[in-house]
């Protein structure tokens, strides 16, 4: 039986006079959501307030039974370490530290102590356990987007988030990527969230917000 692990209620934030408004919403778990929209309409300010990134203003964000907008910004941090994994646009790794070492860090700040065998092993899946002990500058963009997933799930994740993680690609990586994300989400038992306005996803998933 699927669990309910995100409910997003009456949700708001402001920006000064403007004010963004997003719809209502839940999701299982191991399942997949879509949350799409042009330029501008608050794609990426939903995906801060849904990891905590931004403090809930107005409404309400319950994720495993908390309410993100009842918890202060620490709590907030070791929540989103310890239950959400983000990929991010731009990936922000550890320059000095090696692939390995990147995850190694992701699982200690997340508070999952150094789990080496699990790195070992999403390394592999992702198909770049060779690159180990390689430095991130070293790593070509589609490797650095690999290790970017791998830091994603190096905490067993509940929920896992992409930011635009498609919509800089041909059409031939961009289904690499897409088949990477529901892949992994899948083995790791995570919901997986894409926000994006990458058209080409619509078809890909029967579960959709639209901004």
């Amino acid at each position: 039986m699927e669990e309910t692990i995100l409910k997003v209620s009456d949700l708001s934030y402001s920006y000064g006079s403007e004010t963004l408004r997003f719809p209502d919403f839940a999701c299982d778990s191991n399942s997949h959501l879509l949350i799409s929209g042009n330029s501008g309409v608050g794609k990426t300010t939903l995906l801060h307030l849904l990891s905590g990134i931004r403090h809930v203003q107005k409404g309400s964000v319950e994720i495993l039974g908390s309410k993100l907008e009842e918890m202060n910004q620490s709590e907030l941090d070791k929540f989103r370490g310890q239950n959400l994994g983000i990929i991010f646009q731009q990936p922000g790794f550890i320059k000095s530290l090696t692939a390995m070492e990147n995850l190694l860090a992701a699982q200690y700040f997340g508070g999952k102590g150094g789990d080496r065998k699990k790195a070992e092993g999403l390394l592999a899946e992702l198909g770049i356990p060779e690159k180990a002990n390689e430095k991130t500058q070293a790593l070509s963009g589609g490797e650095r987007q690999r290790l970017a997933i791998a830091r994603a799930l190096a905490c067993n994740p509940a929920i896992l988030l992409a930011d635009e993680p498609t919509s800089s690609l041909d059409d031939g990586n961009a289904q690499i990527v897409y088949e990477l994300l529901v892949s992994e989400a899948d083995r790791n038992n995570a919901l997986l969230i894409v926000v994006s306005h990458d058209q080409r996803l619509k078809s890909k998933f029967t579960n959709r917000v639209s901004l």
